[in-house]
């Protein structure tokens, strides 16, 4: 079997979704979405993608990519996708191979990868080249069957108690600053969400295109806690897809306005929108170091599902012993 690995070309998003998609069914992409997520990277990201092929048929694709809203110019992460039907023949060594080469000259200090932890085959994969487990995020599931929100009734009458009003994207319409308002928020709460690499700034129009008006945004799902005109956090759920679990999005709080049962309520908030959407089931993730939010997560009934683990493998011999968090 001889295998050829080329870089990707426009004509490959069908063939690449196909593989994704085949692989992570639960987390299904469509073409508009990879596209639409290849022409809003920040610029300063690099990225390149391969496809490898075998008898003119593509059989699997790797990429390299870096995190805008935590980046750092040496590291990166790193995705592989090898059909399961020809596993364990070279395509995936030789995808490997292929993204450690093309990212030499840019002296990468570290890359990274991230694994479910029930697919121990590619978990072994990694540890014989060299990556170690880093950290773990924690997903979990709420059967909105299953949801008793009699415990938490009169939560937003609780907030009004201290001037605080529950409001959504789009019923903010009345406000021209909303969308800077909302980005400041973020910028605020985002560094103190735990995480191994510090949060680093994004561009205003760069996630004003991306994320209020990009594919995943439901404009009637997504929350604001506003007090006197002022935003103080944020909870959304991302457009539905179809025959899947309606995701979260991010959920935020300022510092000036922690300590209220803000969080709590955004949280609820966004539950009730789904119970009235007829949604069956929400699916989340935190890290693993979030207690706070893992804590409400747990309180609503979500149930932890395998975990998903970041693992880490450091290519300069000089870090090779440095946490580089």
């Amino acid at each position: 079997m001889t295998i050829q690995i080329r870089s990707f070309t426009a004509t490959d998003y069908p063939t690449v979704i196909e593989l994704h998609n085949l692989i992570w069914p639960e987390y299904s992409m469509d073409l508009g979405e990879l596209r639409f997520d290849d022409q809003h990277r920040d610029a300063k990201c690099r990225h390149g993608r391969w496809v490898a092929e075998v008898d003119g048929t593509v059989l699997g694709w790797a990429q390299h990519d870096q995190l805008a809203g935590r980046y750092h110019p040496d590291k990166y992460w790193l995705e592989f996708f090898v059909h399961p039907d020809h596993q364990r023949q070279g395509i995936g060594s030789a995808l490997y191979d292929t993204v450690l080469t093309a990212l030499q000259p840019f002296k990468p200090w570290l890359v990274r990868v991230a694994l479910r932890e029930d697919m121990t085959g590619c978990r072994a994969w990694l540890a014989r080249r060299g990556f170690r487990e880093d950290w773990r995020s924690w997903e979990s599931r709420l059967d909105m069957a299953a949801f008793d929100p009699t415990p938490f009734a009169g939560y937003q009458e609780r907030l009004a108690e201290q001037g605080i009003t529950l409001r959504s994207f789009r019923d903010l319409a009345d406000d021209p600053n909303r969308d800077r308002k909302l980005f400041d928020l973020l910028a605020e709460a985002r560094p103190d969400a735990p995480m191994r690499d510090e949060a680093t700034p994004v561009d205003y129009e760069t996630w004003r295109q991306s994320v209020i008006y990009g594919p995943y945004m439901d404009k009637d799902g997504y929350f604001v806690a506003v007090r006197d005109g002022e935003y103080l956090g944020l909870s959304n759920l991302l457009r539905p897809k179809p025959g899947q679990d309606v995701e979260t999005g991010y959920t935020g709080v300022a510092r000036r306005g922690r300590g209220q049962g803000v969080a709590q309520a955004l949280k609820l908030r966004v539950l009730d929108y789904a119970r009235q959407q007829g949604y069956a089931f929400i699916r989340t993730a935190n890290n693993s170091l979030n207690y706070p939010m893992l804590a409400i997560n747990a309180k609503f009934g979500f149930v932890r599902l395998p975990a998903w683990v970041y693992y880490v493998k450091y290519l300069r011999d000089d870090d090779a012993n440095l946490n580089g968090e």
